[in-house]
């Protein structure tokens, strides 16, 4: 029931974040941005007016921002915060499958890539632009690939560090 399934997530959420205090460690952020070529716009002008659809002319945000987190001493990769504007929608109504669609793939393929290492994707202002082409697992696999592809070129150039002093807030 909803009811029983809320609370065992509010409780995993909770036993998560005390487990992530318990193994906490210094710490080297750095940052880059690249860019991946499957976000499109999805408001298309016709007729009739605009429709949710493709419109390759229309303005989208491409960037893929990406934050190393990285050892103290060393250059052991401790996690990776990524994203792209770009709604996880590559499959459609037809499917009924639980799926992390495209970001889910390119989070399992860079934890594969570096094992022991924690991934996040943040879905940027994603407002107009859904993943193009769509309508398939394969095409959301590829569509995570390239994201993945991205993040690992980021990864392995020289990115900004960040400059403290860091505050987080826990409550």
């Amino acid at each position: 029931n909803l009811i029983a399934y809320t609370q065992r997530l509010v409780d995993a959420c909770a036993a998560l974040a005390r487990d992530a205090l318990a193994r906490l460690e210094p710490a080297r952020l750095a940052w880059g941005v690249g860019t991946v070529n499957f976000p499109m716009n999805r408001r298309e002008f016709t007729e009739r007016g605009v429709i949710l659809g493709v419109n390759p002319r229309g303005p989208v945000d491409r960037s893929v921002p990406v934050l190393r987190v990285g050892a103290a001493e060393g250059d052991r990769l401790l996690g990776v915060v990524f994203g792209a504007a770009c709604h996880n929608t590559t499959l459609g109504p037809q499917d009924y499958q639980i799926s992390g669609d495209f970001a889910g793939r390119a989070q399992r393929q860079l934890e594969a890539a570096h094992p022991g290492a924690e991934t996040l994707f943040v879905q940027g202002c994603a407002g107009d632009a859904n993943p193009y082409p769509r309508g398939s697992f394969s095409i959301a696999e590829q569509h995570g690939d390239e994201l993945a592809r991205e993040v690992t070129r980021l990864l392995a150039t020289k990115l900004t560090p960040v400059r403290g002093p860091l505050k987080v807030v826990f409550g």
